[in-house]
């Protein structure tokens, strides 16, 4: 709208200040409008427009013709609303959607003042459009509501670990009686499989809970795999297959089991999203030799890991930025945008790669390589024996413990906390290695590691935990997790004790 007028400076400066009106409009998603109550008239500015899902100027602005894109479950309120504000000369904010031509809803709120000097009524308005700040907010409010529920998850995840850590010691101390009969045995191996199952839950439950760091154990990535399915088929649905193309032997990988887990649940929710009917969600493992790893040198080894649908597929320049955090290809308020670039994420940690091959109508595939762990000889009765001390406050996983390292011909100490720990090891200057927990009272494990840690000769460190904590990256002290075989607790002491060793 330009202004007439004598001077052609001003009409320069109106000008202007209407481009800077129309710019800060657009920035902020604010439209403006003018509405004649009497003959009907009303006028959009451009943004106005936009938030409508219409391009600047292209249609005739009408009242029937706003009132048509309001929300159907919205647009009886709106109109009361608008019908009191033109009756009583004082018009009301209200908060709708609007349901655009293209099929996006919006949601905006809507202002207005009456305006009336010596002609008909008008009212001047404004709409917001407060579709961002309100998929924020229930964001923020869902991160809330997670927040609170990983704190109770990550409590019960803590005490299930130490009930197991007692439930499965006993069950091989008992299993390993050459006096137990058959049918005993079968049953401590139902318990022990019980026990194998509760332990996968519990993990499962820290990494809903997001109180777990990446570990670093032996994980058989084709038996992951398979626990995996079933949870796969459940996600995706009974419309789309999920099959597995079995190995039909062990590749270990170096990593976090449920962090992978998790990873097959991203991957499968992806292809679930590209499947629009029935299709099937296909997985296989194989190591890969590296011939490219140099000459004279053995070739490096990959356990592969393909995941692959058949879905609508990806264009090449969808597929580009697929793993971009907050990228998305779904309708607003879908998904994250962090399923995909959570994946990467956990690939890189672990010292693999990852690389997506799609085509439209043709489905996509997923080749995850991370590095082989070579099999190894297990646990052996150490060479040379220690003075130890246990620190944990619960009584029967302390007493599993230290029957587990008498056997193997330890010295044990005992303590039930930091604060006890550190008294032992004031009167007992030849222990050479501290097993212990992290969550205990009057002083933590964490605590006593670092009040240890300020001597200038002290023992070393195996920690022990049901939940990590995040404090232990700073540390790079060994963790052991609950719960763990004594076959798991002394392979990893005489690692401990025999690196120390080799240091001194």
């Amino acid at each position: 709208m330009t202004a007439h007028g004598a001077g052609g400076s001003n009409e320069d400066e109106l000008t202007q200040r209407e481009l800077l009106l129309a710019e800060a409009e657009r920035i902020v998603h604010l439209g403006s409008w003018m509405w004649n109550t009497e003959t009907g008239a009303i006028r959009w500015s451009d943004e106005m427009y936009r938030i409508l899902g219409y391009e600047p100027g292209s249609v005739d602005p009408s009242v029937e013709g706003f009132f048509g894109l309001i929300h159907p479950e919205d647009r009886a309120r709106v109109e009361e609303v608008a019908a009191r504000g033109v009756a009583s000369h004082a018009p009301e904010p209200v908060d709708f959607r609007l349901l655009r031509r293209d099929g996006m809803v919006r949601h905006v709120h809507m202002e207005g003042a009456a305006v009336q000097q010596d002609g008909p009524l008008r009212i001047v308005g404004t709409v917001l459009d407060v579709t961002e700040r309100l998929e924020l907010e229930a964001e923020l409010r869902r991160s809330a509501r997670v927040e609170a529920i990983g704190t109770v998850a990550g409590g019960l995840a803590h005490d299930f670990n130490n009930y197991l850590q007692v439930i499965l010691g006993h069950a091989r101390v008992t299993a390993s009686n050459p006096s137990i009969d058959a049918r005993a045995s079968a049953s401590l191996d139902q318990i022990a499989a019980a026990a194998g199952r509760c332990q996968r839950l519990a993990r499962d439950l820290l990494s809903f809970a997001r109180r777990t760091t990446l570990a670093r154990e032996r994980v058989d990535l084709c038996a992951l795999v398979e626990h995996a399915v079933p949870l796969m088929q459940a996600l995706v649905g009974p419309d789309i297959a999920v099959v597995h193309e079995a190995c039909g032997e062990a590749l270990d990988v170096e990593g976090d089991e449920a962090a992978l887990e998790q990873a097959l649940l991203n991957l499968a929710a992806n292809a679930r999203d590209a499947i629009s009917t029935k299709g099937t969600l296909t997985l296989s493992t194989r190591l890969i030799e590296d011939a490219q790893a140099g000459a004279g040198s053995a070739p490096s080894k990959w356990v592969g890991l393909t995941v692959r649908d058949d879905g609508c597929g990806m264009s090449p320049s969808v597929a580009e930025r697929i793993f971009e955090p907050y990228f998305s290809t779904k309708a607003s308020g879908q998904g994250t945008g962090l399923g995909l670039a959570s994946v990467l994420s956990l690939v890189e940690q672990t010292g693999g790669t990852i690389e997506v091959e799609s085509q439209l109508g043709l489905g996509t595939t997923f080749l995850i390589r991370l590095p082989f762990a070579p099999p190894t000889n297990g646990a052996s009765v150490p060479d040379s024996r220690g003075h130890i001390l246990v620190v944990e406050d619960q009584d029967a996983i302390r007493g599993l413990v230290r029957d587990a390292l008498d056997l193997a011909g330890y010295t044990v100490v005992e303590a039930r906390d930091g604060l006890e720990a550190l008294d032992r090891l004031a009167g007992a200057p030849h222990i050479e290695l501290v097993i212990s927990d992290i969550s205990m009272p009057r002083m933590t494990g964490i605590e006593l590691l670092e009040a240890v840690a300020e001597q200038d000769t002290g023992p070393a460190f195996l920690m022990m935990t049901g939940v990590p904590d995040p404090q232990l990256d700073k540390t790079d002290t060994p963790t052991l997790r609950k719960p763990f075989s004594e076959t798991e607790l002394l392979q990893a002491v005489q690692e401990r004790i025999t690196r120390v060793r080799a240091l001194r």
